[in-house]
């Protein structure tokens, strides 16, 4: 959409500007609020005491006026220095404003009645003051107006607050009918898609034509789609701050993205997994600034996430004499991104990196939170760094391209974050498993947005895996030991061994009485019926049990002869603080491999 300008036009209190600022905020756009806009004007006519509109011309061209368009903190300055007068001098006495122009008078009666009541439920004195002196707004003559404020009774059942809200709906359009409001002219406003069919059956029951909710449903918009198509969230750490944009087709505005993070370079050096569809990496090479572009295909494989990969990076940023201020850019999957960003933040101690995921998996775990690192035949990423990417852009139309199994393997992580942090997007995912496997919109979209707003949240608390941010190894102890005495093969990738991991540690959970029953088979049975991996003797036996043990006291995590793992208590809350002995585990990893 080039040169789109959006305006919202509306009455005085209506929400114009909450409205507009949600928008450009969800949809990374410029935002600028004309009122204050007009406002600044007509401060600088006061200030210079202006009685004519050609003053006003006058004066606007010597006096500037500057606007910083973040949504997330617009700004309006007026410059007054003309006479070298410090602007904006703050006054310190307060003058209460007696009559509302805004609202009409009825609006105006409910305010000073609620007020009024508001104040008698205060105990500070200074809290009281201020809504019984609100009470007493003089009135305008702007007629008209509806407004009223029922109230449920808390202790009623369910049943029966659901019906006392049902009959009030009922009577207040009544009396709005009454009062000459249009039925077009009014809206319900509900909490949930449940309630909203309540209330629609409710009032076609009784006569009441009822314009559809399904109709007004904000997923079948296409202006809507259109305008929440682009998901910005901020990530800010003690060493990096840095934007993750998640949307549909957006590789075109690579160069649009890399300017709004003020990332500019001379050189810049693409690593590209070989698997990336030609036509998207094609995409890519179109929206990157105008400059030396080198091109590095990577075939990623845990096998090839070693040390000579690495290698293979620094020596081209050698040859090409990349400096700081240079980029190297990460086109792929988690293994593209650990590896490149390892890469970068060793060459000469760090060079600016930014990661386009390519897959589920990388898309809403790896590319976020610096972790990057290599394999060795000792375990799993046990060398590496933390490095924090100067932007991450995901494109979920990447995902199209994707097996089947990429996507499961993708999917372990979202199931991990839902676990570790939010019992309502686990009740998500086992209401929308199926429909996120197989990508349907908006169900992927909500997928991914929650798993990287809670994984940015564990980041941003503890950058460092110092604590807290230890819960995203939830499964991944038990993983990294499957993965590795698998020697890295085809037959378990990473996703997968987290999926198993998963349900390991939520079986260990129960058996040590951190987790009871009914939770652990709330995540066995979401396992279960979407077919996702839960048994581990389909892969191992006994004579695997001594390599898995070797690999898991081997774990990073650990800091004494102990194996430290992430437990839960219950769906949404882990307990990492704990250690168990070598065993331990033995015995549990016995058991489960002889089942």
């Amino acid at each position: 959409m080039p040169n789109l300008v959006l305006a919202i036009d509306g009455p005085s209190g209506s929400g114009k500007s909450s409205t507009a600022k949600a928008i450009a905020l969800r949809a990374n756009w410029s935002y600028l609020d004309t009122g204050a806009l007009y406002r600044a004007v007509t401060y600088l006519a006061l200030e210079k005491k202006i009685e004519s509109e050609d003053e006003i011309v006058k004066h606007l061209e010597s006096s500037e006026i500057v606007f910083d368009t973040n949504p997330a903190d617009p700004k309006i300055f007026v410059s007054l220095l003309l006479n070298k007068k410090t602007p904006f001098s703050v006054q310190k006495n307060i003058t209460n404003l007696p009559v509302n122009f805004r609202s009409r008078n009825e609006i105006i009666k409910f305010n000073n009645t609620l007020f009024k009541y508001a104040s008698e439920l205060f105990e500070s004195k200074s809290h009281k003051e201020i809504f019984s002196k609100g009470a007493f707004q003089e009135q305008n003559n702007f007629l008209g107006g509806h407004v009223s404020i029922n109230f449920i009774n808390k202790d009623l059942k369910r049943d029966e607050q659901l019906e006392a809200i049902l009959k009030e709906t009922l009577y207040q359009i009544e009396n709005c009918r009454d009062r000459g409001f249009d039925d077009s002219e009014m809206a319900i406003l509900v909490r949930d898609n449940k309630q909203s069919s309540q209330v629609s059956s409710w009032l076609t029951e009784n006569n009441i034509s009822v314009l559809s909710e399904d109709s007004l449903s904000i997923n079948n918009s296409d202006k809507i789609k259109q305008l929440i198509s682009l998901i910005k969230l901020k990530v800010s750490t003690n060493s990096q701050k840095y934007s993750i944009i998640i949307g549909n087709n957006i590789l075109n505005k690579i160069n649009k993205f890399l300017k709004e993070s003020s990332i500019s370079f001379n050189q810049c050096l693409l690593v590209i997994d070989k698997n990336v569809p030609k036509n998207l990496v094609k995409s890519a090479l179109k929206s990157l600034p105008k400059g030396s572009v080198t091109i590095h295909y990577f075939n990623a494989s845990e096998k090839s996430k070693n040390q000579k990969s690495v290698n293979e990076i620094t020596s081209i940023l050698l040859k090409k004499n990349f400096n700081r201020n240079d980029c190297l850019i990460s086109i792929g999957g988690g293994i593209t991104g650990d590896v490149s960003g390892f890469a970068a933040s060793t060459y000469k101690r760090g060079l600016r990196f930014v990661n386009i995921p390519t897959t589920l998996l990388s898309q809403v775990d790896s590319s976020i939170g610096g972790k990057t690192g290599i394999n060795t035949k000792y375990g799993k990423n046990l060398i590496g760094s933390f490095y924090q990417p100067s932007l991450v852009i995901s494109d979920i139309n990447f995902l199209n391209s994707l097996p089947k199994r990429e996507v499961v393997c993708g999917y372990g992580e979202i199931l991990k974050h839902s676990l570790i942090d939010d019992k309502k997007f686990f009740n998500f995912l086992n209401k929308n498993g199926e429909k996120i496997l197989k990508l349907k919109s908006p169900f992927i979209q909500k997928a991914i947005h929650q798993s990287c707003l809670i994984k940015k949240k564990v980041v941003e608390a503890d950058e460092k895996e110092l604590g807290m941010r230890k819960i995203l190894n939830f499964g991944h102890t038990f993983a990294h030991a499957f993965e590795a005495t698998l020697s890295y093969s085809a037959k378990l990738n990473h996703g997968e061994a987290v999926i198993l991991g998963i349900k390991t540690a939520a079986k260990f959970s129960l058996l040590n009485k951190f987790l009871n029953k009914k939770e652990f088979e709330l995540i066995n049975n979401h396992l279960n019926n979407l077919n996702l991996p839960r048994n581990i003797n389909k892969f191992f036996s006994l004579k695997n049990l001594n390599t898995l043990l070797s690999f898991m006291k081997k774990d990073k995590k650990n800091n004494t002869r102990k194996i430290n793992l992430v437990l839960l208590k219950k769906v949404g809350s882990p307990v990492y603080k704990l250690q168990f002995n070598e065993k331990t585990i033995n015995l549990f990893l016995k058991k489960e491999l002889t089942k």
